[in-house]
């Protein structure tokens, strides 16, 4: 029995050693999985068509809400931006020409378009400005190696609002002739 013992627990240490991986090649392994993320993130930016899909909205106050059953969007192409974010902020603006938005809404070109990335925190950083119908907006978005992403806006006219989702490869959908 003694050597039954013996012989399981050399089977076991022996399986371990040969399956199992050190910290620092899981380590070296993450760190090249996070590279790969990055740089098709890079690539995908720079293609100029992209989409972000939100997942959840955090109001100034800090109201997080969970949007998946709320459309949330913006897609890009070529600095051409078409976007809706529904918004649960507070408007500084008594007038009634602003209180009838549902959310911030543009689809417009935008201006001030710039790039950038953070090597070192493998991000892209994405800024720009957008006309809505009644307001302009400051839009800054950090991409992360996976594709998860945050995107804050900025207004004149409304609080901030933050968003968290996805950056994806933008599907154009064909159209029947």
């Amino acid at each position: 029995m003694k050597n039954l013992s013996s012989l399981f627990l050399a089977l076991v240490l022996a399986s371990s050693v040969s399956f199992g991986q050190t910290k620092e090649e899981k380590k070296k392994l993450k760190e090249e999985e996070r590279e790969q993320g990055f740089l098709e993130m890079k690539k995908l930016i720079d293609s100029g068509t992209y989409e972000f899909e939100g997942r959840w909205a955090t109001s100034q106050r800090g109201a997080r809400i969970n949007l998946m059953t709320n459309p949330t969007f913006l897609k890009m192409t070529d600095q051409e931006a078409d976007a809706f974010f529904p918004f649960f902020g507070q408007r500084f603006t008594g007038s009634g020409a602003y209180g009838t938005d549902s959310g911030i809404e543009f689809n417009t070109t935008v201006s001030d378009y710039k790039v950038s990335y953070n090597e070192k925190k493998k991000q892209v950083i994405v800024n720009f400005k957008a006309k809505g119908k009644n307001d302009t907006y400051k839009v800054r978005m950090v991409i992360f190696s996976k594709g998860n992403s945050s995107i804050t806006i900025t207004s004149d006219h409304r609080s901030v609002m933050n968003y968290d989702g996805v950056v994806k490869e933008l599907v154009k959908k064909e159209t029947a002739d």
